[in-house]
């Protein structure tokens, strides 16, 4: 498979540098260093309390679906990336520590990531060492409930708690795209675990014992049965204050699972006595009446709380008496799309409780063409909603308890704020929070049959499974600071009882509010008891499975107070909560159509439009949900097999399975992970969703296929590319700077193609051929036989074929993505289908004249050497392979890599052109990863720093005075883009090298005969033909210009210059003649020395560090009759 050669096309990187080295010793360059890859001691490129700077990629066009806030997610994920690649770690440790974190936070990455929210990260390394990577700007009680945070985390995750946190404080600046890491002290966990870091831990025998243990926590963290007894651990948060819950709550939740305990173990033996005595024939008419009385009893597995939607039958069946005769009366005109049996079916149903026929009725008026149908449909829906109401349901003994408020308050509360009611959602004082109205209008066309098919959604809140995690070595039940998450369903109110996957619209809102929970109920509180419900209830269920129910005997005799009416408890607890106006609901009297329970209105949203389409409601109640979780789930303890850097409390650890270099396991959701150990510097994972997934972000959607994820740790950092099924994602680049690290995303096929989909969705002015042939990202296009197109994208090795079509309720079969638009999308273009196809697949197209390509411009070397080939070679280091090439003909070899590098500068410059200016710094880094430093390729590089502020420029004249900064920057900018923009012939540099000096002189006729020997300013004809600029520290990150590599050209023998560069005496200065301001690349020559000596002492020392040195003036000269 492709995918697999791929993987293994990485093999042999570690020793890529020696070799090229050996094989190239007359000037071919290794890339950005010569060093070899080693492993550093931990964290030797973050010396303690030194900042290191962390240059960003990231293209605001891959990255538009993101908000603020979720590109600030991005960049922390970025930053452990970051510290990952840089301590004493194998690619297969990193591979097995990051398995689950995706490189990128698209949403069609959900189903196969595990990302934190909030604004810590952290990473287990190792021997319970852990990565804390926080904010610098936490007081001190924040910064300790943090790392507290981290430490229980972990703790739950690994069994046991961690050794050590290796704390890196960090800040972002998202708008200039750039980060300050710096790595502070190492905490000894062990006192994270103590009263002064808030923590409690006490055995609990008698209830004094636990009415203190309550009073000293806020948030339960741990329990263990140890003989007799049951341990408990719990924290105070110390940086806020936290909403926990009473003995009595505790009491409430495990008498109701002691009642519904008892009253299953009577039905059941009530029914196991009738079986046993019965014959073979009669165990079935048996089991079904068993099941109508369950039924009928009520009876359920666990203790929960729901409002569920009912009807007032004979009030709706009266109005329909009323009705039917017209109904008749319209169906006897003629061409009605119901019928009589229609009308009879909807009033034996009212009259029998069934609503359903009535639905189908009404739904076949609403999907009529005729609009007089549609018109009557529309008024038959208003006339059930007068008859509609819920009703509280409370499950085991909650009705009238303070846990039964909580829920049903958390669970109301949810509804109102996802139908925004009376504009109660959270949205100023919980960034992005968006209730279901407004998620709306911000999903894609494609999702739109999906909605019209499953108007319904239930939502309840649950326990989170990456919340616990129960261990087998001490018996006992670890917690993370949240354990509670919604879940989602949604149906069709014509098939009762059957549910599909939660649609788009719900899937957004609850997918949220799990991702942000804390942050939710850190707003309102009462979410922060609901969690500890939950985490009580798990712990009540724990020792019931286990049979150890008794170690919490003692709340038996506790009294709890069953006196609660949801009305008047909201009311009395009016300060407190955050929804007040309780008017706007409306509840019913109590006794309400002989009800027993709260009963209220169903509530709707104000009425919005949705892709056109007017009257559209969301409703639906929501409903907690008790789980037992724990029959059959298997305790965690040590696996062989499984590095502990691997451990999650998601894993399903029956499923562990190994096969010679692979291991594999599936999580509780469902998601199969395998694990790939190649080689010491790559290392690979595959995961698959669960069957049934639906991979979607805001615009689009993926097929369930496999995604692939290859790890290479370079020299300098890591190399992260990502797969789905045979076509790639995109890669994920971290590396070593002079000042610190640059971490960016370059998308590829997949990323890159959505994005040219939507663009051309943008144009409504242009045939699709013309915008297909301008556009600066296609180099070549064809159109098919059936009428679609076939794209290749600049850099692309695939072809991705485009078709309308893919607004179903799933992505249609044999297609690898859909692409859609926004409701309020003037352009309202048709929705779109993708699939890619190599070029062995998209040759037989044109060969077979089912393809006719009408866009070319694509690479296509003159040599007779096969350019794929050594370009291949070249991309993935098989350098033994290149010098082989170079010594069968080194005159072609250098032809081939000169298209190469034009061909390739055709790409960068139309990703640049395109606004994907991070995408082209990527390319043009991975360009000098192969060739090296070379004059052409840090001009152009110049011009991309300068386009985000790392560096500035200013034009200068050694005999004028000084330019203005601004409209210097603008002159260079004009200047290279018209360069790189035309012949191959201009964009060729090359490099004078003085003590303190690099000049980049453009390689032209005018400057052939330029004689450094002498004072630069008698050199150049400055003012007439020579145009001279210095580049300067831009206004970001204080970056000097040694840190880019500017002042450290190197020669290109490879490409076909003589492999090194001039030199020439300090005569031949610049600034000897230029009148220049301060603020260039080098400082003073005596401050830089002894800021540098220690620097480099410590690399003569350590081997793996590269030495360092003083950074040069950087200039370069442009030969104007050549613009």
């Amino acid at each position: 498979m492709r995918k697999q050669f791929r993987i293994l096309s990485y093999i042999g990187l570690a020793i890529a540098t020696a070799l090229m080295i050996l094989l190239f010793a007359n000037g071919i360059p290794a890339g950005s260093t010569s060093r070899a890859i080693a492993l550093d001691k931990p964290f030797n490129d973050f010396p303690e309390n030194e900042t290191q700077f962390v240059d960003f990629r990231l293209d605001e066009l891959s990255f538009a679906d993101l908000s603020d806030r979720e590109k600030q997610d991005q960049l922390r994920d970025w930053l452990l990336f970051t510290i990952a690649s840089d301590h004493s770690l194998t690619a297969e440790e990193i591979n097995q520590g990051l398995y689950d974190l995706s490189t990128v936070r698209q949403g069609y990455m959900r189903p196969v990531s595990n990302f934190e929210y909030g604004t810590t990260r952290s990473l287990h390394v190792g021997n319970g060492e852990v990565v804390a990577l926080i904010p610098s700007e936490l007081e001190a009680g924040q910064r300790s409930d943090a790392l507290a945070h981290i430490a229980d985390k972990h703790r739950k995750d690994l069994g046991q708690m961690p050794s050590s946190l290796v704390v890196f404080e960090y800040e972002l600046h998202p708008e200039q795209q750039y980060g300050l890491l710096t790595r502070r002290e190492v905490v000894d966990a062990e006192p994270l675990f103590t009263a002064a870091a808030g923590y409690t831990e006490a055995r609990i025998e008698i209830l004094p014992d636990l009415q203190q243990f309550m009073n000293e926590i806020d948030d339960l963290t741990y329990a263990r049965q140890q003989g007799g007894g049951l341990i408990l651990g719990g924290r105070k948060l110390q940086g806020r204050s936290y909403r926990g819950i009473r003995v009595e709550d505790v009491a409430a939740i495990w008498q109701s699972e002691e009642k519904i305990r008892q009253n299953f173990a009577a039905f059941e033996a009530k029914w196991n006595a009738r079986l046993n005595e019965a014959s073979p024939l009669e165990r079935a008419e048996i089991e079904a009446q068993a099941h109508q009385e369950m039924a009928e009893l009520g009876l359920v597995s666990g203790s929960g709380f729901s409002l569920d939607p009912a009807y007032d039958f004979r009030a709706f069946e009266a109005a329909f008496d009323q009705l039917s005769s017209d109904l008749r009366g319209y169906i006897a005109l003629g061409g009605a799309p119901i019928t009589e049996e229609d009308v009879q079916s909807a009033e034996a149903g009212l009259t029998a409780d069934d609503e359903v026929p009535y639905l189908i009725l009404v739904d076949k008026l609403k999907t009529s063409s005729n609009l007089n149908d549609q018109y009557l449909g529309d008024y038959l829906q208003e006339q059930e909603k007068a008859f509609q109401f819920q009703q509280a349901r409370y499950d085991g003994d909650l009705k009238g308890t303070e846990v039964g408020m909580v829920l049903f308050y958390t669970d109301l509360l949810a509804k109102l704020w996802s139908q925004d009611h009376r504009s109660s959602a959270p949205q100023e004082a919980v960034p992005d929070f968006l209730p279901s109205t407004q998620i709306t209008s911000n999903i894609a066309s494609i999702y739109k049959q999906e909605t019209l098919d499953f108007p319904n959604t239930r939502i309840w809140f649950g326990p989170q499974d990456k919340g616990f995690q129960i261990t087998d070595a001490d018996n006992s039940l670890l917690f993370a600071r949240n354990a509670t998450r919604i879940y989602a369903a949604s149906s069709n109110p014509l098939r009762p009882g059957e549910e599909t996957v939660a649609s788009a619209r719900s899937e957004a809102f609850i997918g949220w509010w799990n991702d942000h929970y804390e942050e939710v109920a850190a707003y309102e509180p009462e979410y922060e008891r609901l969690n500890q419900i939950m985490k009580w209830s798990l712990l009540i269920g724990w020792l019931n499975n286990e049979g150890q129910s008794h170690k919490l005997d003692l709340l038996k005799t506790v009294s709890v107070k069953r006196d609660a009416w949801f009305p008047d408890w909201a009311r009395a607890n009016q300060d407190r909560l955050k929804f007040k106006d309780w008017d706007s609901v409306g509840f019913y009297k109590q006794g309400y159509l002989g009800t027993t329970t709260e009963a209220m209105p169903i509530l709707y949203s104000e009425t919005f439009t949705f892709f056109g389409e007017p009257n559209w409601f969301i409703q639906g109640g929501v409903s907690l949900a008790d789980e037992a979780l724990f029959q059959g789930r298997k305790a965690f303890s040590n696996v062989d097999d499984l590095n502990t850097l691997a451990y999650r409390s998601t894993i399903d650890y029956s499923t562990l399975q190994t096969a010679d270099d692979q291991l594999s396991f599936t999580t509780l959701e469902g998601t199969v992970y395998r694990l790939f150990d190649q080689q010491p510097t790559l290392a690979s994972v595959a995961a698959k969703a669960k069957e049934g997934s639906k991979l979607r972000s805001r615009l689009s959607e993926l097929s369930n296929l496999e995604f692939v994820r290859n790890l290479v740790r370079t020299d300098d950092g890591l190399s992260v590319s990502t797969f789905i099924g045979q076509t790639e994602l995109g890669r994920l680049k971290t590396a070593r700077t002079g000042n610190g690290f640059k971490v960016g995303w370059h998308g590829r096929d997949i990323d890159d193609g959505q994005l040219l989909v939507q663009q051309i969705q943008q144009v409504t002015d242009q045939p699709l051929d013309s915008v297909l042939k301008n556009h600066p990202m296609v180099a070549a296009a064809a159109q098919m036989s059936d009428g679609s197109y076939a794209i290749k994208l600049q850099g692309s090795d695939d072809w991705m074929q485009m078709a309308a079509g893919g607004g179903g309720s799933d992505l249609p079969p044999d297609w690898h993505a859909r692409v859609g638009s926004l409701p309020d999308d003037p352009s309202a273009v048709s929705n779109v289908v993708l699939r890619w196809l190599d070029d062995e697949q998209m040759s037989g197209q044109v060969a077979s004249r089912r393809a006719q390509i009408f866009v070319d411009k694509r690479f296509d070397s003159s040599a007779d050497l096969n350019a794929d080939d050594l370009m291949q070679n070249l991309k993935q280091r098989n350098y033994a392979q290149v010098a082989q090439q170079i010594a069968d003909d080194p005159q072609k070899v250098q032809a081939v890599a000169r298209e190469h590098i034009k061909a390739e500068l055709k790409v960068i410059d139309a990703l640049h052109r395109n606004r994907q200016t991070a995408g082209a710094l990527q390319r043009l880094d991975d360009l000098i990863d192969i060739y090296g430093r070379q004059p052409e390729l840090m001009v152009k590089r110049a011009l991309l720093d300068i386009d985000r502020s790392r560096l500035s420029v200013r034009r200068i004249d050694p005999n004028g005075a000084i330019a203005d900064p601004i409209r210097s920057q603008e002159d260079f900018y004009a200047v290279i883009n018209q360069i790189y923009g035309s012949s191959d012939a201009k964009a060729h540099f090359k490099a004078m090298v003085t003590s303190n000096e690099v000049i980049y002189i453009q390689d032209s006729p005018s400057f052939n005969n330029v004689d450094p020997s002498i004072p630069i300013a008698g050199a150049f004809p400055f003012g007439s033909e020579a145009r001279a600029y210095r580049l300067e520290a831009g206004s970001i990150g204080n970056a000097h210009i040694g840190g880019g590599g500017y002042d450290d050209p190197i020669g290109a023998f490879l490409t076909g210059s003589d492999g090194v560069n001039s030199t020439a005496p300090d005569t031949f200065n610049l600034s000897n003649y230029a009148n220049l301001p301060t603020g260039g690349a080098a400082d003073s020559e005596e401050t830089c020395e002894e800021e540098i000596l220690t620097a480099n002492q410590t690399a003569a020392a350590q081997p793996t560090q590269g030495r360092i040195r003083c950074p040069h003036d950087v200039y370069i000269i442009i030969d104007e009759t050549t613009l």
